[in-house]
């Protein structure tokens, strides 16, 4: 008897410290005092890298006025990857 076992990996990244106007945390909250104002998500297809789903989670948030996103999560649906989080804006 012959038994064969494999496996794969793969790795992906995405930049979140940017040198936008837009923070992006994805494990600690800032240290200033916010005020949460929508969750956000951007989706894609399978061949979508985190980076292009970050860029478009970033897009999206800054246009609805955000500071920042907090709590940035990358997922799939499925076959489909995704990157959410919370926007927040800041108080002072």
């Amino acid at each position: 008897t012959f038994t064969l076992l494999s496996s794969c990996t793969t790795t992906r990244t995405a930049v979140i410290n940017r040198s936008e106007a837009l923070e992006v945390c994805t494990t600690k909250l800032p240290g200033r005092p916010f005020e949460e104002l929508n969750y956000i998500e951007t989706s894609g297809g399978i061949f979508h890298t985190p980076q292009h789903l970050m860029n478009g989670l970033t897009k999206a948030a800054s246009a609805q006025g955000a500071d920042a996103v907090v709590n940035v999560r990358y997922d799939f649906q499925g076959w489909w990857p995704l990157v959410s989080g919370t926007t927040i804006r800041y108080l002072d």
